[in-house]
């Protein structure tokens, strides 16, 4: 009688696992290692061509502090004679752990490195005990951007321009990274993070004026195509949310 059993996740590694993709084991065929201070010409040669050989080695050295201090970790990708094909790091802020500065050799892309690389990071951070990783926050901010100044040109409410404004200044405290890779830590979190706790207290504000407005009037126009033709007239959008006087 021919024996059967259960397939697992190690019998094919194309099969699909419970773990998401950034999460699963690297392939231990990529070589990597921790970055040094002498890799800074290679890594110009290499990966960032663009950037000034200070600007490289100021973002190195930062982040070889940080690995001593337990606060990040940055790891390049070896080929021959170990040299340096990508490179990508993590900083450990007060909320959370950032994956930041990926770059890939253009002759190694589309290979499953930059992949590799970010799962090695991960697995880095977790054994020092991060619990939340992020990484793309810019693309976030610029889609959440999008979406608020969409909704501030159909509002009534003032608080959509305001909010989009606020997303704004810290979608410029992203360009300070690229425009300034050696930009200190502490200073572009502030940059970024300390914008997301007036854009909280703004919400809050905004939903109990909704509330108030509702249990006062009955109605809140919100939106433009919900405001009657008398808006045309010169009412404002609180007088249209009063009952109109009985005869």
């Amino acid at each position: 009688m021919r024996s059967s059993r259960r397939q697992t996740a190690g019998d094919d590694d194309n099969l699909i696992t419970k773990y998401p993709l950034a999460l699963q084991s690297p392939p231990p065929s990529i070589p990597m290692r921790p970055v040094r201070a002498t890799d800074t010409d290679r890594l110009r040669a290499s990966c960032w061509p663009n950037r000034t050989f200070l600007t490289i080695y100021n973002l190195v050295t930062r982040t070889i502090r940080n690995a001593a201090d337990g606060r990040g970790l940055g790891l390049v990708v070896v080929g021959e004679d170990d040299m340096p094909l990508a490179y990508g790091q993590y900083t450990v802020w007060p909320t959370c752990t950032e994956i930041s500065d990926l770059v890939v050799a253009e002759s190694l892309r589309g290979q499953g490195v930059g992949t590799a690389l970010i799962q090695t990071l991960i697995k880095r951070a977790r054994v020092h005990g991060t619990t939340a990783v992020e990484i793309g926050v810019a693309l976030t901010d610029l889609s959440l951007f999008l979406v608020i100044t969409a909704t501030a040109l159909i509002s009534t409410r003032f608080w959509p321009v305001l909010m989009a404004s606020m997303i704004g200044c810290g979608l410029f405290g992203h360009l300070t990274k690229p425009l300034g890779p050696d930009i200190l830590p502490r200073a572009y979190y502030i940059a970024v993070a300390v914008w997301s706790y007036p854009e909280l207290a703004l919400l809050m504000v905004a939903t109990w004026r909704h509330r108030v407005r509702i249990s006062r009037y009955g109605v809140d126009y919100a939106w433009v195509w919900q405001l009657p033709r008398r808006y045309r007239n010169g009412w404002s959008v609180d007088e249209l949310a009063r009952p109109l006087p009985q005869n």
